[in-house]
């Protein structure tokens, strides 16, 4: 399915900064297709369940760094995760 976040681009623009050159527009490669501008057809279904483990969390008063740390979940993956761009399922809540 199209990457939902790029809606199927596969690179935005973004300001990046650079001390001898000073701010300018870079191009960055979508953090969530991984530049291949689709993502799994599972992703509207992976996204419901993100959802639910995020709502958890913050009911639980807990940001993401604090649950990973103390699951030694990886946070790049939970936030994958609880954004729908990675399967949720078989992980703690």
């Amino acid at each position: 399915m199209i990457c939902p976040t790029r809606k199927g681009k596969k690179k935005f623009l973004a300001i990046g900064h650079n001390c001898d050159t000073g701010c300018r527009l870079v191009e960055l490669p979508c953090f969530d297709c991984k530049e291949t501008g689709e993502v799994d057809d599972r992703h509207p279904e992976w996204k419901a369940a993100g959802e639910r483990l995020k709502d958890a969390r913050i009911a639980r008063r807990e940001t993401l760094r604090a649950f990973c740390k103390r699951t030694g979940i990886d946070p790049v993956l939970r936030s994958s995760q609880e954004r729908g761009f990675a399967d949720p399922s078989g992980v703690a809540g």
